[in-house]
């Protein structure tokens, strides 16, 4: 039998997959916003708006490569770098392929007819394609100029100016590296893209456009080829620097207060499970106040939801329930800690109370549905 990879954990780790719902919620209804000027209008809205979804995740499905908690651990271990670098991919290529899938299908329902919907759908297919091969190379371009330089060099200075002293001069370059490859794969889809807009009008393709889009193409290509040796000369020297910018800026171990609010639940052990979920939860009232503003704007508005609107109601819905997994993962945990003591199992009431918003969210918009326009 095959040994466990070490980096198991860290390959099995995943990108968020409740914002590219909510993204393509969004991004749907901008484009049938558009649809009303015309079909050109809506590609231009769409040229714009898909480098705007895939920024959405772009930290999350390329953390593997420098900024994830198991590279931390897993650095002193004798793995090549090569191996870490295929399993940064493998969760970058997971993350892009299902944000690309729900933007696609935001595209394709966001056409006026079949072939507008399929034009669509091939201009995001091409920067979806570009992204998979540059965004590796500027996680490889970040760990290569993330390493520590002379002061004098004309490296160091530009860390130095490019950061604004409020961080480590190494890690200046992980604020901008992700979003500059993004851009550089938008830049390296316009001609694929210009040449199906052309094609879609009529225009007939020139040697020139398809030579343009053939060396677009190969540029890709010869940075992804390049990546994997770029990102070894710097992982090593480049993921320490990183992490003591984070630590800095995180600032001291120190749990937030508890909510003014908590000592309303009387159990103990409920109140343990919901402060458990405010403190693992990133902005828990903002996710709460989007669902419940959502939820109440659709329902007051003269016009039935649409698949776009309700798109966007189920990511917010997503958003505030996956956190709630927390519970279920240090199941565990709390059943060692509050075994010996003479309480009740409060599992079930703490995701009683994270259900009743979404309840309250979902019921109005079901019934506005129900009533018709």
């Amino acid at each position: 039998m095959r040994a466990a990879s070490p980096l198991r954990p860290w390959e099995d780790a995943r990108a968020s997959w409740a914002l590219p719902v909510v993204a393509a919620g969004v991004a749907a209804s901008l484009l049938g916003a558009a649809a009303g000027l015309g079909e050109s209008a809506q590609r231009s809205a769409a040229f714009a708006l898909g480098p705007a979804v895939l920024l959405v995740t772009l930290h999350a499905r390329t953390a593997g490569y420098l900024h994830d908690d198991g590279l931390a651990a897993t650095l002193p271990l004798p793995i090549p770098p090569a191996r870490r670098f295929a399993a940064a991919g493998r969760r970058h290529a997971l993350g892009l392929a299902w944000q690309g899938a729900w933007a696609a299908l935001a595209f394709g329902l966001s056409g006026r007819s079949v072939a507008a919907s399929t034009i669509l759908v091939a201009d995001l297919a091409v920067l979806v394609a570009m992204a998979a091969l540059v965004e590796p190379l500027a996680a490889a371009a970040a760990a290569w100029l993330g390493r520590r330089v002379p002061a004098e060099s004309l490296a160091g200075q530009l860390q130095r100016s490019l950061g604004g002293g409020w961080t480590l001069p190494e890690a200046v370059v992980h604020l901008w590296a992700p979003a500059a490859g993004l851009a550089l794969a938008a830049a390296l889809a316009m001609p694929g893209q210009l040449a199906i807009d052309r094609w879609a009008e009529g225009g007939a393709l020139r040697a020139g456009h398809l030579e343009v889009c053939a060396a677009a193409v190969a540029l890709a290509l010869v940075g992804r080829v390049l990546a994997p040796r770029i990102y070894a000369g710097g992982l090593f020297d480049a993921v320490p620097w990183l992490r003591q910018a984070m630590r800095t800026l995180a600032g001291p171990p120190v749990p937030a207060a508890a909510p003014r609010w908590l000592p309303l639940f009387r159990d103990p052990a409920l109140r343990l499970l919901v402060l458990q979920h405010q403190r693992l939860t990133p902005v828990p009232v903002l996710r709460l106040l989007m669902l419940l503003g959502a939820a109440a704007f659709l329902a007051a508005r003269a016009q039935a939801p649409g698949l776009a609107e309700l798109g966007i109601l189920v990511g917010l819905v997503a958003l505030w329930l996956v956190p709630a997994s927390a519970l279920t993962r240090h199941a565990a945990d709390q059943r060692r800690l509050l075994g010996p003591l003479p309480l009740r199992d409060a599992r079930s009431r703490a995701w009683a109370c994270l259900l009743a918003p979404v309840a309250l969210a979902v019921a109005p918009v079901l019934a506005r549905i129900g009533g018709g326009p």
